[in-house]
């Protein structure tokens, strides 16, 4: 049975089967993907619950944000991510006293050990009210019948990197939240069926110019709360960590923060090769990088297959240029014309299940 948009105009290509697909539905896809997203309880933390166990919370579940509700009610008030918790820890960090100011100045950062473990309980004990007017992500909410395409139309190139979907209750102020679905679950729903895609997906990264090509770089001897001070100040979520010869060896983000605790607060003043060990429990994971001639379809492969939310791009010395970013790439698809895209036999379907098709990484 042919697919139909909101028109019941039969689909005839990729993007015309993301009009037809309803947020509610692919919440509720087959595929290993989508059914182990499922099973996966909802975290909410509430507005009073402390930053510790807000951290614990997300680096245990290996999310990078989670929706926060009002402790009297299931009202949603926004989402807290790790770079939120990042940039309060900078703040709790330095000397400046306004820590209400989005401004901390560089060279205020407190280097006594044992006053940084002393702050390091202070910010463990501080509740997640107390910075929920920072956010760096307001709260989006989505009805069930939304479709995949408005999602990446009208919310995700709007800045948000991911929305709850509500379900649809007639006649009823109840509302009851279904899911989150982020950009990874599109760019996975993209991979899935890339083979829609045509000749656009071969074509390379460098020749599109999709990726940004400023890079926010560190020296790797340069200490951990700076680099994470220059993703604050730039806006970034992100840092590659290069050598003395400007080559990438390790990159730096929000994510590296799992290991972190109250007790391990003062690592941040560890030079960042010695931090990301830490972290890593002894392993320094090597950077995926691509090249400007990698194909669109590579790009998106390793992507999904390294579970990334941003891959670097670096030139035949191994130097970074250019960061692509999963914004960069649903902004690139939602751009293209329609037109670019084949038409299909009417009886497709979008697939939700990586297995049914090859699979490149069996």
């Amino acid at each position: 049975m042919a697919l139909f948009d909101n028109q019941g105009k039969a689909a005839t290509n990729f993007m015309g089967l993301l009009e037809t697909l309803h947020l509610g539905k692919l919440l509720n896809s087959e595929g290993d993907y989508w059914r182990q997203k499922k099973e996966r309880k909802l975290i909410v933390l509430k507005d009073d619950d402390t930053l510790e166990h807000a951290l614990t919370m997300l680096t245990t579940n290996k999310i990078l944000s989670a929706p926060i509700t009002t402790s009297d009610s299931e009202t949603f008030v926004g989402f807290l991510s790790l770079n939120d918790v990042v940039n309060f820890i900078l703040k709790t960090y330095s000397n400046t006293t306004n820590k209400e100011s989005e401004e901390v100045e560089w060279s205020s950062w407190c280097d006594d050990f044992y006053s940084l473990s002393f702050r390091g309980v202070s910010f463990a004990q501080t509740p997640v009210k107390d910075i929920v007017k920072n956010l760096s992500e307001p709260i989006c909410q989505v009805n069930e019948f939304g479709t995949v395409y408005q999602l990446m139309e009208d919310v995700f190139q709007s800045g948000y990197h991911r929305a709850i979907v509500l379900k649809d209750i007639p006649s009823s102020f109840e509302t009851k939240a279904l899911g989150i679905v982020t950009q990874s679950d599109i760019i996975h729903l993209l991979w899935e069926n890339i083979y829609l895609c045509g000749d656009i997906i071969h074509q390379e990264i460098g020749d599109l110019r999709i990726f940004n090509p400023t890079v926010i770089s560190m020296s790797e001897n340069a200490l951990a709360i700076h680099a994470f001070y220059l993703m604050m100040f730039n806006k970034v979520e992100g840092v590659a960590i290069v050598d003395k010869e400007e080559k990438m060896i390790a990159n730096l983000s929000a994510a590296d923060l799992r290991m972190f605790r109250k007790g391990t607060f003062a690592s941040l003043v560890l030079p960042i090769m010695k931090f990301l060990e830490l972290m890593d429990e002894g392993g320094i994971r090597e950077p995926i990088t691509v090249t400007p001639l990698c194909s669109l379809e590579s790009a998106i492969m390793k992507i999904v297959q390294y579970h990334l939310h941003r891959i670097w791009v670096v030139n035949e010395r191994n130097q970074p240029i250019g960061v692509l970013t999963l914004t960069d790439l649903l902004s690139h698809f939602i751009k293209l014309d329609k037109n670019a895209f084949p038409v299909l036999p009417l009886d497709t379907q979008l697939s939700t299940n990586v297995r049914g098709r090859m699979n490149p990484f069996r």
